[in-house]
């Protein structure tokens, strides 16, 4: 524990300015300021100050922090994929204890990450979030890492169902089949500083495989400055890529999840059977 202590202490610089600190404070807002601009919902000013608001807010910081982006200085206690799901899901936590959601709203909110989540791990070999930045060589590999990102970033921000969103109209029995009407079990709080971390934390995991693809191509010809524009570049794309889903109405992205995990599942069943062929 001393040791873990002695090296967090050294790597002050990421818990203050990169990836966690300042840097993600401005980012969290930028990002859900657009996200807000994409599903056409009305914006609310962050509140600080409360205690219930201060405890929330330190697990989803201490994930981003230690995210292995660069240029941060490296870190060499790595997070795996788990273990920042649940620090950036803290602030959603504190809510349900509140809320109660039902099993079935929890098993609608979580399945595609979880899907996702063990698609990347069977492309990559672990659940180790260093992992997503090694790109396979293989192309089923590749294509399965692909599509778990996608699948990962389609549940990240659903925004579909709020009652200011332009695809207010929808019917309710895709909310009931989808688990989008998800105000009803505090989705929606985006005056929470905590929340709007999560969906940053969120967002630069699911941007890691696209920095990987990206490193792949491009860092020979971008260096010696692919260290910066490369993660730059990554996450611009994410965010961009979030942006497009939450413009989808709720039958639009509960018909993209599931063709999404259908192509997970038929990219993993192909990459086995020529395994054994």
């Amino acid at each position: 524990m001393g040791e873990f202590l002695g090296t967090l202490g050294m790597a002050w610089p990421r818990l203050l300015v990169y990836p966690g600190g300042l840097f993600a404070i401005v980012a969290a807002w930028l990002v859900t300021r657009w996200l807000h601009w994409c599903a056409r919902i009305p914006w609310r000013t962050a509140t600080f100050g409360t205690y219930q608001t201060l405890g929330s807010l330190l697990p989803p910081l201490v994930a981003i922090s230690l995210l292995p982006l660069a240029p941060a200085r490296p870190f060499p206690y790595g997070l795996d994929l788990f273990v920042a799901l649940g620090l950036l899901e803290w602030p959603r936590m504190q809510q349900w204890l509140q809320q109660q959601p039902t099993r079935s709203v929890l098993l609608q909110r979580y399945w595609p990450l979880l899907l996702a989540a063990l698609g990347w791990a069977e492309a990559v070999g672990g659940v180790g979030l260093s992992r997503l930045l090694a790109w396979p060589e293989a192309p089923l590999n590749q294509a399965l890492l692909l599509v778990s990102t996608a699948l990962w970033l389609s549940a990240v921000a659903p925004f579909g169902s709020h009652p200011g969103s332009r695809w207010n109209g929808a019917k309710a029995h895709w909310d009931a089949m989808s688990g989008y009407r998800l105000s009803a079990i505090g989705y929606w709080h985006w005056d929470s500083p905590a929340l709007r971390l999560r969906t940053l934390g969120m967002l630069l995991i699911g941007s890691l495989p696209i920095l990987a693809a990206l490193a792949a191509h491009f860092a020979a010809t971008l260096d010696p400055w692919a260290g910066w524009v490369l993660p730059c570049m990554a996450m611009l794309s994410a965010t961009l890529l979030l942006g497009g889903l939450v413009r989808l109405p709720p039958q639009g992205l509960y018909l993209l999840q599931r063709g999404l995990a259908l192509g997970l599942v038929g990219v993993y069943g192909v990459r086995e059977m020529m395994r054994y062929m």
